[in-house]
């Protein structure tokens, strides 16, 4: 019944007691059931499953569909504030850090089980979108759910202070792509390279100023943010006549500069194609006023000046500097080519190239703010 090679056998009992979280009743029999991987591992997870099957409640029959994510072990010496530091998402499952939170709901968790490996499996709700493509406003509602959650913790309460939430998330990011970097400079003039970064030499000084960015950005009011919010990790869910953002991946969940969560919200969308090129501008303004307007409903007074520049500083880091060591192995080996395009819904890697090149070239041109 276990549709994957390589994953740990799953029991049809153990299932029914997930399932039955799920159903929040009782289900007598699991009767089948199919494992299919969704994402490979990325850092500080093995893996992402889906799994799904048909169960039996007295004479009942119904089906099911299940998230299982199984977390890397990690050891005692771990320094649990890092970026990617691998069990946080079970921590903040325990949380309730979403406790009486309007507008933004993290799936449920419908069970954890720590194995004698080391690592852990979060079984959870498999979420499904209410909607297909989303239009520009609907960011903007995301941006305001955002902000609220948030501005909750700015508007004069204390940061929670688990040791385990991430801090300094941005610099960690950027200590990862320094062998990247270092091959960058070298390659700069490369054909194969310029496809994305034919401004190379604005990325690199941007890399030799990034203490100065990320002092500016440490020092600006400082709140709680998710720090991976894009397209893909956001699903729209309707409830009680309200149109709430159910927001999933909370591996990165940390305390950051209030703002500094647009800037996934803005570049990852843009780069995974999910919002055309053309309106990265439009999308920017969406998100910003929502964001604002989240903020101000939240009791947060923060200057909109100094939210501005939190995401600009940012934004003009994330991608162009920090993806660095994502994008070269791609325009360096034509043997991922494929796989990058079937991730983009088919999207010829050419596409992607110019996308992503024009993106670097906006990014850093917001990075001139700290000029002005």
């Amino acid at each position: 019944m276990n549709g994957f090679e390589g994953l740990p056998s799953i029991d049809g009992q153990l299932l029914a007691r997930v399932v039955a979280g799920l159903r929040r009743t009782t289900v007598a029999e699991v009767t089948e059931w199919h494992v299919v991987r969704i994402q490979a591992g990325a850092g500080e997870t093995e893996g992402v499953y889906r799994v799904t099957g048909a169960g039996r409640d007295g004479n009942a029959a119904s089906g099911w569909s299940l998230i299982l994510k199984i977390l890397q072990s990690s050891s005692p010496q771990d320094e649990v504030w890092r970026w990617n530091y691998q069990q946080r998402e079970w921590h903040f499952y325990r949380s309730g850090l979403l406790k009486g939170q309007h507008g933004l709901v993290a799936p449920r968790c419908l069970g954890v089980m720590h194995r004698k490996d080391g690592r852990t499996w979060l079984w959870l709700e498999d979420v499904a979108d209410d909607d297909g493509t989303w239009p520009l406003a609907r960011y903007g509602l995301s941006a305001y759910h955002l902000g609220r959650f948030s501005g909750r913790f700015s508007s004069g309460g204390a940061l929670p202070d688990y040791p385990w939430l991430s801090r300094r998330w941005l610099r960690g990011w950027l200590e990862e792509a320094a062998p990247a970097i270092a091959r960058l400079r070298l390659l700069r003039n490369d054909p194969a390279v310029q496809g994305v970064y034919d401004d190379a030499d604005s990325i690199l000084q941007l890399w030799d100023e990034r203490e100065k960015r990320l002092s500016v950005l440490e020092h600006c009011p400082q709140t709680l943010c998710h720090l991976d919010a894009h397209r893909r990790n956001m699903f729209s869910r309707r409830s009680a006549g309200e149109e709430g953002t159910v927001l999933i991946d909370w591996a990165f969940v940390g305390v950051a500069a209030v703002g500094e969560d647009l800037a996934s919200l803005v570049s990852a969308t843009i780069a995974m194609g999910e919002v055309a090129l053309g309106d990265m501008k439009r999308l920017e303004a969406t998100v910003l006023d929502g964001y604002l307007e989240g903020l101000r409903d939240a009791g947060c007074s923060t200057d909109p000046e100094l939210v501005h520049m939190a995401y600009s500083m940012a934004a003009s880091l994330r991608f162009p500097v920090g993806a660095v060591r994502l994008v070269l192995p791609m325009l360096l080996d034509p043997g991922q080519h494929r796989d990058v395009e079937q991730l983009h819904h088919g999207t010829p890697v050419e596409a992607l190239f110019d996308r992503w090149g024009a993106m670097n070239r906006h990014l850093i041109r917001l990075g001139d703010v700290l000029a002005d």
